[in-house]
């Protein structure tokens, strides 16, 4: 996350996590092209419900100006059990 924020991972819960689909169904980029507003579907599998879900997720994307590498600016997309 840029700045101070501070993103939160749950672990646990992420070990627990198969994503099987990641499907961009929209990128609105601003004018500088260093930003860009990402809408995701997002299927993944939980291992220990044997559950499979979707979601749709909004994404916020920023450019780091000298390496030129993407980054998530935000938590990541609200994987549930």
């Amino acid at each position: 996350m840029r700045g101070d924020g501070e993103v939160i991972v749950n672990s646990e819960l992420l070990n627990e996590i198969r994503v099987t689909k990641y499907e961009v169904t929209s990128i609105i980029m601003n004018e500088q092209r260093d930003e860009a507003v990402v809408l995701a579907e997002i299927a993944y599998y939980h291992e220990r419900v044997n559950s499979v879900h979707e979601i749709k997720d909004k994404q916020i994307w920023w450019k780091e100006e000298d390496s030129g590498v993407w980054y998530l600016d935000g938590q990541l997309p609200p994987f549930a059990r």
